[in-house]
């Protein structure tokens, strides 16, 4: 098949058909929001005033030719063509672009996207939650503060976002099956989990400090959680052959740590978890990464780990800051958006070959 583009800015297509005289098609791609566009076919097999409507085939950037190909290549199984030939971009001024540059995005098209989010309403997991609404996503929030999480869920519904909340404990594999059902009867398909639950354990205590029950308990949640979610999601997944899966790590599990020695196992351990998921399920058109934020900007850092680093150290706050913002390359900590942004990232298509990876969200520490 051949494509000839014509403009950079376009979003109108009209695809002329051939294929041994089998019959003929008229394509267009209509705009639906600022993130999708709507594949239309009208087509007839050699019967004069005997047009019919294919199955609608939604695509995200019209620039994107290889995914405009696929799209294309699923108009033909409908209307049982034998080949596209080719078709044709004519200009329109009506591509999405960024509300406060005007300049054209990237669109990672989402919208329309099943996603289980767990730990949606505490820390970066709000700022997580609502970056997959905008993107036009169908969220399962699933988690134990069901007040919490309606708060999130109203919000994203604002924006015009479908959301089911579910009551789930991530340690508790029979709760993770039914927010996993949930999805999957709320919207048909599973296509993303995203687990941001998680626990911070003891800090400051050493190794032999810490209790048996201290480590156990955030071993549990931070490793047997992801665990259970991932194995409650991934049956759909091969069922559908396709699905992103997205745990959130921490850069303590890419460096050690003194005072932090079951988080940063926790840690590390669920990189495995990870990496060995990823193994096997890529052959079912499944990608697993790993989000590893550094420290994040937030009530926590001001309110905890700015006032004990400063009495530790016996300096003020201020200085505390001065002092770990230096340790960073870009000389800041991170903000919830940016883990955000990596997790619609590595969920997205725009990573179809990304797997197994640890992805750093912190400034330049843990790598450098």
């Amino acid at each position: 098949m051949r494509l000839v583009q014509t403009t950079r800015r376009t979003i109108l297509v009209l695809v002329a058909v051939s294929s041994i005289n089998t019959g003929r098609a008229r394509v267009t791609c209509f705009r639906r929001n600022d993130r999708s566009f709507r594949l239309v076919i009208e087509y007839s097999l050699g019967i004069p005033n005997a047009s019919r409507v294919a199955h609608p085939q939604t695509v995200g950037n019209p620039f994107d030719s290889t995914r405009m190909r696929y799209a294309l290549k699923n108009v033909e199984s409908h209307i049982k063509l034998q080949r596209l030939t080719g078709f044709i971009f004519l200009p329109r001024n009506n591509w999405r672009q960024d509300a406060q540059s005007k300049r054209s995005v990237m669109d990672l098209n989402l919208r329309g996207r099943s996603v289980i989010i767990t730990g949606p309403a505490k820390g970066m997991g709000v700022a997580i939650s609502l970056a997959f609404a905008a993107e036009g996503c169908r969220l399962t929030l699933a988690g134990r503060d069901l007040v919490a999480i309606e708060r999130v869920a109203e919000k994203a519904k604002e924006g015009g976002a479908e959301v089911a909340v579910v009551k789930c404990d991530v340690t508790d594999e029979a709760q993770c099956v039914a927010a996993a059902d949930l999805a999957r009867s709320s919207f048909g398909r599973i296509d993303v989990l995203v687990n941001v639950a998680g626990g911070s354990g003891p800090v400051g205590k050493s190794g032999w400090e810490t209790t048996r029950q201290e480590f156990d308990e955030i071993i549990t949640i931070n490793m047997a959680g992801c665990f259970n979610t991932m194995r409650a999601v991934i049956p759909t997944m091969i069922a559908q052959r396709y699905g992103k899966i997205v745990n959130v790590g921490g850069t303590f599990g890419m460096r050690g740590r003194a005072g932090r020695m079951a988080y940063s196992a926790s840690k590390w351990g669920l990189r495995g978890i990870t990496k060995s998921f990823a193994l096997e399920v890529g052959p079912h058109n499944i990608n697993v990464n790993c989000v590893a934020p550094g420290m994040v900007e937030g009530p926590r850092f001001r309110d905890k780990v700015l006032p004990e680093m400063a009495r530790r150290l016996g300096i003020t706050e201020k200085k505390a800051a001065e002092r770990l913002f230096a340790d960073y390359a870009l000389g800041r900590i991170s903000t919830d958006q940016d883990v955000a942004y990596a997790c619609l990232f590595l969920a997205s298509d725009v990573a179809r070959q990304i797997t197994g990876v640890d992805l750093p969200v912190d400034g330049g520490w843990a790598m450098l």
